[in-house]
């Protein structure tokens, strides 16, 4: 604790310094703000305890709203501290040493910008799915006590085993696909963007910062600040840190873009065109999938209304007919068959909102 502490000291001594230098407004307030990064960490360093600000001077409906912000806030921070402590108290020692075998999972994690350490994941992981075993037998063995469901259902438990194990697997790699499409979707008006700032003659590095204090790209901003953050806390060059960057970004577009830049700065190319070039290939991209995804709903409306309204539609018909004549199909009652259609046709349309919601680009 004490390390940490003063590793965040000698973080803002550095910064402080830079304010006192002849800077502009735009890289005062990029400093004020990695001030108030670092000063946001301090209490969770020093105190597990939540700290709550003064408010006195603030009308009550602010300070309520406020107030209920920090409180869900802090208290989504101790949850989820406290999981990770008792997880890592249970399998730490094992979780170090699987690390090699969930490399991809580290990867996501970085990619996702998730805040946790690869091992303690891995403990998490482990013990949640210890905690839905246990949990799923225990249920089971109360629902066949009571004579509400037959043994034979054992399998449940285990099941949700499983899905609990591979939902937190691939959550990582789930929430960084989300910010890759993100990224792609603010990528041609960010470029426009930097194109309008390049043209200018501004430094570079103000361009980044000009972008990340945006409210606008809010996931372009999160990779960007990660740039100013190497540049004025731990002291790289501007080449050195977009490197860095990219070598790490879920999106290959952003990671193109950024080692872009890298060629053109160090060549003393222009960046306006490079960027009005970017540009215009990214809209033209960004067109063709909304154009794509436009076509494939088409298609996918064709074969709902094919499989979906005038299947069941005939299979009423014919199950009429079954009813009128008492006929069954391999034993089956007509009950049986209804549910079992009635059953078919929700899935097939839970998969095909699932399907289309995958497949939708990010407004």
């Amino acid at each position: 604790m004490i390390e940490e502490f003063k590793q965040l000291i000698a973080k803002e001594r550095l910064i402080i310094n830079s304010l006192r230098s002849n800077i502009s407004v735009e890289e005062k307030q990029i400093h004020i703000n990695s001030l108030r990064e670092l000063n946001s960490s301090i209490p969770h360093i020093l105190n597990p305890e939540p700290v709550l600000k003064n408010t006195k001077d603030e009308p009550e409906k602010d300070k309520h709203i406020k107030l209920e912000k920090t409180k869900k806030s802090q208290s989504s921070f101790l949850a989820s501290k406290t999981l990770a402590k008792i997880s890592n108290k249970i399998f730490i020692t094992k979780s170090e040493k699987l690390i090699p075998q969930f490399t991809k999972t580290g990867e996501n994690l970085k990619k996702a910008n998730v805040s946790i350490l690869l091992q303690t994941y891995i403990s998490i992981i482990f013990f949640m799915t210890l905690l839905s075993f246990v949990s799923g037998f225990i249920i089971y063995g109360l629902l066949v006590t009571m004579g509400l469901i037959q043994w034979t259902y054992f399998w449940a438990p285990l099941v949700f085993t499983g899905l609990t194990f591979g939902a937190f697997l691939l959550y990582p790699g789930s929430e960084a696909s989300n910010i890759q499409k993100q990224i792609t979707n603010e990528l041609p008006f960010v470029t426009i963007h930097m194109a309008a700032i390049a043209g200018s003659d501004m430094e570079p590095t103000k361009i980044f910062r000009i972008i990340a204090l945006s409210k606008e790209y809010k996931n372009i901003g999160k990779e960007l600040k990660k740039v100013l953050a190497q540049i004025n806390i731990y002291g790289y060059d501007l080449l050195t840190a977009l490197t860095n960057v990219s070598k790490n970004v879920s999106n290959k577009k952003l990671a193109e873009l950024l080692a872009g830049f890298v060629t053109n700065i160090s060549s003393g190319g222009s960046l306006k065109k490079y960027l009005e070039r970017k540009a215009e290939t990214y809209l033209l991209d960004y067109k063709f999938e909304r154009k794509n995804y436009i076509e494939m709903a088409g298609t996918f409306m064709d074969i709902y209304i094919s499989i979906l309204i005038a299947a069941p539609l005939i299979l009423m018909l014919m199950f009429i007919i079954m009813s009128v004549a008492d006929l069954n199909v391999g034993g089956l009652s007509l009950n049986s068959l209804l549910f079992l259609t009635i059953g078919v046709v929700i899935i097939l349309n839970i998969v095909f909102i699932v399907v289309l919601n995958l497949k939708q680009p990010q407004l």
